[in-house]
């Protein structure tokens, strides 16, 4: 299946090879075993300022946050869209233990799962949730499907 999608990033130090999302796509509707609806998806890597702008329209809460899924409508042919915050990802990469490149291929993870159909409201989907991002992780990882990106941060 190959699967439209749009890319959009308005963070300024986020460096993108657009080719390793369309492998990391490609990889996620055929292999992954974690299936989201058919149709378009839109990724968007987001400043701190649209995050939070986003995050208190759609979940009414001003704070910055790491990534955010809205479902499409399979009327219209769209499977949803994704927006992630990759200064989130630069600040907790040391504090997790990862890379930027691994702490925003996460983000994506995470994003696509939700997507999926996977949550984390309680603890028991948080679990299951965490399960799924390890399978889906050590995946890209041996498959060198991480997304290839970097952040240069100028201050």
């Amino acid at each position: 299946m190959s699967r439209q999608f749009e890319v959009t990033n308005g963070e300024p130090a986020l460096t993108i090879d657009p080719d390793s999302i369309e492998r990391w796509l490609a990889h996620m509707d055929e292999a992954s075993g974690y299936d989201i609806p058919e149709g378009s998806l839109g990724i968007a890597f987001v400043d701190v300022e649209t995050c939070c702008r986003l995050h208190s329209d759609f979940f009414n809460d001003p704070t910055q946050t790491d990534v955010m899924t809205f479902p499409g409508d399979p009327e219209d042919n769209h499977a949803g869209d994704i927006a992630i915050c990759p200064s989130v990802a630069e600040e907790c990469r040391i504090d997790e233990g990862t890379t930027f490149r691994e702490e925003l291929s996460l983000y994506l993870v995470h994003a696509w799962l939700h997507l999926a159909g996977l949550d984390d409201k309680d603890s028991c989907s948080v679990k299951e949730m965490r399960v799924a991002e390890s399978i889906v992780m050590k995946q890209l990882k041996e498959k060198s499907l991480l997304l290839a990106v970097d952040w240069t941060n100028s201050e």
